[in-house]
């Protein structure tokens, strides 16, 4: 999972620094914007497994583990 996310991090870095390139506002950049909240599902997958854990639990998935 940690992988994972360095990935996308670095996807996250080139989306930022390419709309600067362009003297683009981030806030108008879409593909930036979609990455962002892809690296903010991740990071808190990373963050919280226990949480993840047992929300799965609780619903009754099948954990990965």
């Amino acid at each position: 999972m940690e992988q994972k996310l360095k990935r996308e991090q670095r996807k996250l870095s080139r989306r930022y620094e390419q709309a600067k390139k362009e003297g683009r506002d981030l806030r108008d950049c879409m593909n930036y914007q979609k990455q962002r909240r892809k690296v903010a599902r991740l990071r808190e997958r990373v963050a919280f497994p226990a949480r993840r854990f047992f929300k799965q639990a609780i619903n009754g998935i099948d954990s990965p583990i």
